[in-house]
């Protein structure tokens, strides 16, 4: 195998890994989306809160964090595995990605292209805000 067929090799494997840590991260988001469900579903059947709302709202509020920082650690893991993939396109005849990225603007038109960790990582913080307030309306109602 010659240098070039290694490269491509390599090439093919880094994009594959890209891939997995991309589905790895969305079902990561899947997990959360679904925890937050079913305290949300579990919220929604109480006419009467007490105490324990609390410790729901603060289990709430730690999960909210979790995931905020377990998109941030993914975001950061895939940009690097984007750079190395770039680096190894200037060895190969066409640069897939890099083409792709430039023309998405490399996502700072967002008429083009809304970079998904974007609304992707606003998420957590709508459902922290939820929590947020039911701790305050809890902690003010019984306290």
């Amino acid at each position: 195998m010659d240098d070039k067929q290694v490269l491509f090799e390599q090439y093919k494997l880094a994009v594959e890994m890209a891939d997995r840590v991309s589905a790895r991260r969305e079902g990561a988001n899947k997990i959360f989306l679904t925890a937050n469900s079913i305290v949300f579903a579990f919220l929604a059947t109480q006419s009467i809160f007490s105490e324990i709302h609390i410790f729901i709202a603060v289990f709430g509020i730690f999960l909210c964090f979790v995931w905020a920082e377990i998109i941030k650690n993914y975001r950061t893991l895939n940009s690097a595995k984007f750079a190395i993939i770039h680096e190894m396109e200037e060895k190969l005849p066409w640069k897939v990605y890099k083409d792709e990225w430039a023309r998405l603007k490399q996502g700072k038109d967002k008429k083009t292209h809304s970079k998904l960790t974007v609304t992707e990582k606003q998420l957590p913080w709508v459902f922290l805000v939820f929590y947020t307030f039911l701790f305050i309306y809890v902690a003010v109602s019984f306290f």
